[in-house]
């Protein structure tokens, strides 16, 4: 066989998959059913109003953490993971208005932790998509090392100032479950941990 560009091949900007996705998304050219956050899942929405804190956030989500019987390395985790979910909501969802609403919801159940995180902003950067596909296929946590952050995964050289591209990795290492959903007022992202074999003793 002549060698070729392997259609569906997300590190291949060549590749059909790439250049499909190469464009910015509105989630609200798509007719897929919009997805609610559960009533069974606590809510911690909030709207920044003057920026977002981030530390704050961090300090509210240990204290709630301390009743999930976690260890602090865990906990650590998993305080990363939902602080890059905000963060991604708040710069690429919502583009830092700090009037549009950041929803967070959690749930502590026997053996799992689960979150949401959403935003208010309807436009993603097509990339996402293809990007998300290269953790999909990754059978490990060391293996996500191997993946580039998403600015240079786009071609870029260097990413925007204030960016960092590795949000998608993070959150990736932290929780073992990622699902991507249509909300009502735009993107939102389920995550979920297993805690079972992290109990404090």
């Amino acid at each position: 066989m002549k060698n070729g560009i392997e259609l569906l091949d997300a590190y291949n900007s060549n590749s059909i998959i790439r250049n499909l996705f190469n464009k910015e998304i509105n989630l609200m050219d798509f007719p897929v059913e919009t997805a609610k956050i559960p009533a069974s899942f606590k809510d911690y929405s909030f709207i920044p109003k003057e920026q977002l804190d981030l530390i704050k956030i961090s300090k509210n989500l240990e204290e709630s953490l301390k009743n999930s019987r976690i260890n602090d390395e865990e906990t650590s985790k998993t305080i990363s993971g939902i602080c890059e979910a905000i963060k991604n909501a708040y710069e690429h969802g919502n583009l830092k208005d700090n009037s549009k609403k950041i929803y967070l919801a959690k749930k502590f159940s026997k053996g799992k932790l689960e979150f949401f995180v959403g935003d208010e902003g309807w436009t993603i950067n097509g990339n996402l998509f293809p990007y998300i596909l290269l953790f999909r296929k990754k059978n490990n946590k060391e293996s996500l090392d191997e993946i580039p952050d998403f600015y240079s995964f786009c071609g870029q050289n260097y990413a925007p100032i204030g960016h960092s591209g590795v949000g998608t990795k993070v959150m990736n290492k932290c929780f073992e479950d990622i699902k991507y959903f249509k909300g009502e007022k735009g993107l939102l992202v389920y995550m979920e941990k297993q805690i079972s074999r992290n109990l404090k003793l």
